[in-house]
């Protein structure tokens, strides 16, 4: 049910601009050819052909104004200037109401139009529904020199009233416009509150790995501790009695030369374990290469957000890489969800040191916190389990991590992060 709903609303607009050419080009069709002055040597079939090319333009900048609205906007404008120029493409008495429908195409361009495309339309559909006002009601450009609407505006007025018309002509193409830019606005913010919805979600099920990473990590520690000192005596123990005696039979010294062993090969294998058990659950996580896609969808919910990289990234381990991760999406979610999208945010990740040093600076304009221009104070800052849970995830990372305003400037906050990198050499010896 979903699908043929969707591509009906793809296929209203280009369904109306079909609709609009054949209804008016029929209730026309005795007319288009019977002109009661010419500027041009047509007649008959010819006259209505050439006549019937602003319904048919009209009607195609209709269809295509959702689907490809800087092809709609010229196409109107276009056709707008054609019928200044030319006598023949000018609207008559009974056709001047061909212009409102094309009312809903420019309310259409600036709902689906980028940005840049929006805010040309507004002046370009203003000067366009100016310029078919005055085909319609001055009387220089009216079918041999009468205006198409003389009844309704007589020409003999003063030039307040053209100008009365012709504004009024404008306005309604500046209201179309913001309709269409109402609509636009409305669907990129309920986009933007879909993206941190996700984004929320994302760091709820963060929330639940790190609580589960924590417990996990803390009873590994505690069976280290109780395992490994307790292995490394029974190895000092197997290797002391053997090495005090040299009398001691052969028998005897194999055996606590193996009791030595084992416990050596035990300790090593046990914290294999236990470090190998923390890497298999982050291997389902987010990796550190996913920065730059969720900043581009910060980006996309409205909040401008800046990423660098200096010096070449270097392997981190399976649980420093995706704690590192999630301490950047929870800084950047941070930042959307409270700074919103007046601020702008910077989010270096430096790796010219022993380790990746990441910096999140988050800066609200002082003008985003005025009222009636007067300064509004700073929000209050709290230590809640957003920052808790990035110091957290720092810790279990091997690093630290800081995370408050900055003192010289109280519309900047500040989440500062150092993560160690360990050479491979390094690793081995430490395993």
């Amino acid at each position: 049910m979903t699908i043929p709903l969707r591509l009906l609303g793809h296929l209203l607009l280009p369904l109306t601009g079909v609709a609009y050419t054949v209804l008016w080009l029929i209730a026309e069709a005795g007319r288009l050819g019977n002109a009661p002055h010419m500027g041009m040597a047509l007649q008959g079939t010819a006259l209505a052909l050439v006549a019937a090319v602003p319904f048919v333009a009209f009607g195609v900048a209709i269809g295509l104004s959702r689907l490809v609205p800087t092809a709609s906007l010229t196409l109107i404008a276009v056709t707008v200037a054609a019928q200044l120029g030319v006598e023949v493409f000018r609207f008559q008495s009974t056709s001047w109401a061909a212009y409102l429908p094309v009312l809903l195409a420019v309310g259409a361009i600036s709902a689906s139009g980028t940005r840049r495309v929006r805010l040309v339309a507004l002046p370009v559909a203003a000067v366009a529904a100016a310029g078919a006002a005055m085909t319609l009601i001055v009387p220089f450009f009216g079918w041999g020199g009468h205006p198409a609407l003389g009844s309704y505006a007589d020409p003999n007025e003063d030039l307040r009233s053209m100008l009365t018309v012709i504004g009024a002509a404008a306005l309604l193409a500046a209201a179309a416009w913001a309709a269409g830019a109402g609509l636009a606005a409305l669907r990129e913010s309920a986009r933007a509150r879909g993206e941190l919805a996700s984004l929320e979600r994302e760091l709820s099920v963060a929330e639940a790995e790190l609580t589960v990473a924590s417990e996990r990590e803390r009873l590994a520690r505690d069976v280290h501790d109780i395992m490994a000192h307790s292995l490394a005596i029974v190895a000092a123990q197997a290797d002391g009695a053997r090495l005090s005696d040299d009398d001691l039979p052969e028998r005897t010294s194999s055996t606590l030369t193996t009791i030595a062993e084992t416990a050596r090969s035990s300790l090593g294998e046990l914290r294999l374990l236990l470090e190998s058990g923390g890497d298999r659950l982050e291997t389902s996580t987010s990796r550190l290469e996913g920065v730059g896609a969720l900043a581009e969808r910060i980006r996309r919910a409205g909040h401008r957000v800046d990423l660098s990289v200096l010096g070449e990234p270097r392997p981190l381990s399976p649980t420093q890489d995706t704690m590192l991760y999630r301490i950047v999406q929870e800084s950047l979610t941070n930042a959307l969800k409270h700074a919103g999208s007046d601020a702008s945010t910077r989010c270096s990740l430096d790796w010219r040191g022993p380790g990746v040093a990441l910096l999140v600076e988050t800066t609200t304009p002082s003008g985003a916190r005025e009222s009636g221009g007067v300064p509004l104070p700073a929000p209050p800052i709290t230590r809640g389990l957003g920052i808790r849970g990035m110091e957290e995830r720092a810790r279990l990372a091997g690093g630290w991590l800081t995370a408050g305003a900055d003192p010289d400037e109280a519309d900047r906050f500040v989440v500062q992060a150092f993560v160690p990198v360990s050479e491979p050499a390094a690793v081995e010896a430490s395993a």
